[in-house]
């Protein structure tokens, strides 16, 4: 997918005021931080991929976008994922965790998948208790 075209389909998401927010618990280093910003490609067409624009990272796959992230500096070498938003068509918002995963691996930055899924699970348990999952 070309950048012109995730551009269009953000563009179009947020006119549309389609976001519902959800709340994550999602830290990491500057190093994944960085593995963020350069982002992936996905494998093949059904991956999931990363787009950043403005203050955003967008989540997509197969011409969707399906959630929208805004990440903040909360300590010297801290990121943490501040804003969460969901787009309902598509219902797939957590694919957050899987894109910072796949941006470590595909830039050779160490990811430690115990704190992966702790993260994960707490925030199940986050929006499970409002009913937002």
């Amino acid at each position: 997918m070309y950048d012109s075209e995730l551009s269009n389909l953000i563009h179009i998401a947020n006119n549309s005021n389609i976001w519902v927010r959800k709340e994550i618990y999602l830290c990491f280093n500057e190093e994944q931080f960085q593995a963020l910003l350069k982002g992936y490609k996905p494998h093949w067409d059904m991956r999931y991929g990363i787009y950043l624009e403005k203050d955003y990272f967008y989540n997509y796959r197969s011409g969707f976008i399906v959630g929208k992230f805004k990440v903040e500096k909360i300590e010297n070498n801290i990121y943490q994922v501040t804003e969460m938003y969901d787009n309902p068509e598509k219902n797939d918002w957590n694919v957050v965790f899987d894109s910072l995963r796949e941006a470590c691996d595909q830039n050779k930055v160490d990811f430690d998948l115990d704190m992966y899924f702790k993260m994960r699970e707490k925030t199940y348990e986050m929006n499970l208790k409002k009913n937002r999952y």
